[in-house]
């Protein structure tokens, strides 16, 4: 990825604090972070612009679960090869179901998932 502009990344959280905590570490690690309170929000934001370079999503969301927001997505072509990062706290069980290239368990360290992020988008760091 050309050095001329920061990666993407769509963040799908429904708690605010932690949504927000994590856009601003993001952001602070080069990112350029697109947010979303739950699936049914990020599929509407997902027609308002291109798909990013990876997507960062809960699985237990109000609304429209992460299972299901991804499904819609995918429906898109543009969406179908754009990695993601699943932050979770419900058992592994439930994570094969979502064919994510990273899964890491909540509480999540920012680090860690900024440099999961730098490998899934191609980036030095």
């Amino acid at each position: 990825m050309p050095a001329s502009h920061p990666p993407s990344v769509l963040l799908v959280e429904d708690d605010r604090e932690l949504r927000e905590v994590m856009a601003e570490a993001l952001e602070l690690e080069g990112f350029a972070v697109r947010t979303a309170f739950d699936g049914l929000d990020a599929v509407e934001k997902a027609r308002e612009a291109p798909p990013p370079d990876a997507l960062v999503m809960d699985l237990l969301m109000p609304r429209l679960s992460g299972e299901e927001m991804l499904v819609r997505l995918r429906q898109d072509p543009a969406w179908r090869d754009v990695p993601v990062v699943v932050m979770t706290g419900t058992p592994p069980s439930r994570w094969h179901a979502v064919q994510a290239s990273a899964v890491l368990e909540k509480p999540v360290n920012y680090l860690q998932l900024a440099r999961v992020l730098r490998r899934l988008c191609g980036t030095a760091g």
